[in-house]
């Protein structure tokens, strides 16, 4: 790596706040330079040495970066590899997951999405658009709320009981339509009934004139990590359909959960991801 002497001034167009720096420092570290002395660190991110030891000693104390006690060098911590790892497997989710997503696209001709289960959030990572003019919208890594919809829905069921409680204080079931469940005990009914079915359906409770058919995708150990969807306009999910769909998205779910590795938690049961 072509290194620079530590000038305390930044490249024309980059930012020079804290977290800015910190991102640079964790951006020296490649499969390059994965170990770094704090000069070579300071020379390649022209922040002052000072700063960067300062910076560095944080990256070390949150363990995103550990030092090497003999030679000084600094390379990547515990907390930065689990953040890769979680990374790694939501890729190899998306990857495994994609002949998936368009087989159920070829099934039904609506819009699939696959959405993983973030921090209180369900986020997309794949999708495939409908054939059709007149089609479900859904936006590749924006965070959609799990109480309202059924890919929301079909991953909310199956988390453990206090992560519900805690997503449900502090979102507080936000209206979204005139259909969203804002009441504690019916969306609880809701919930419990996802839980039999191993499927769930939802018309206009997210966005209004939208139907959507989810299943939840498991882990090795029985945790729900995604679900998958079919969505779209309500005037084409009929009930013949709809019943169709809750048929092939349930089986594709469980295809996709196979083929990860995982397996459905026992009836009744909800499993903390990466419990054994």
């Amino acid at each position: 790596m072509k290194q620079e002497r530590a000038s305390g001034r930044r490249a024309p167009g980059r930012e020079d706040g804290p977290t800015d720096r910190l991102i640079d420092i964790l951006q020296c570290l490649t499969h390059d330079t994965p170990r770094l002395t704090a000069a070579e660190i300071s020379a390649a991110t022209r922040v002052p040495r000072s700063t960067t030891y300062r910076l560095l000693a944080r990256l070390e104390h949150r363990g995103l970066l550990a030092r090497d006690a003999r030679t000084g060098r600094y390379f990547p911590g515990l907390q930065l590899l689990k953040l890769g790892a979680v990374a790694s497997a939501q890729m190899e989710l998306r990857e495994i997951a994609h002949p998936v997503v368009m087989e159920l696209l070829r099934q039904t001709g609506e819009t699939v999405n696959l959405s993983v289960y973030h921090d209180g959030y369900r986020v997309c990572v794949e999708k495939a658009d409908s054939i059709h003019d007149i089609r479900g919208v859904i936006h590749v890594g924006t965070p959609y709320p799990l109480h309202a919809g059924a890919a929301g829905k079909a991953i909310l069921a199956f988390l453990p009981r206090e992560v519900v409680d805690r997503i449900i204080r502090e979102q507080r079931l936000a209206r979204f339509t005139a259909r969203t469940q804002t009441r504690r005990a019916s969306l609880r009914a809701s919930l419990a009934e996802i839980r039999r079915d191993r499927v769930a359906v939802t018309v206009g409770e997210r966005v209004d004139g939208a139907t959507a058919v989810s299943a939840p995708v498991f882990d090795a150990h029985g945790a729900v990590v995604a679900s998958l969807t079919v969505s779209g306009p309500s005037f084409r999910f009929t009930p013949e359909r709809i019943k169709e769909y809750r048929d092939l998205v349930k089986g594709a779910a469980n295809r996709l959960t196979r083929a990860v590795g995982g397996q459905p938690p026992a009836a009744g049961e909800r499993v903390t991801a990466g419990s054994s």
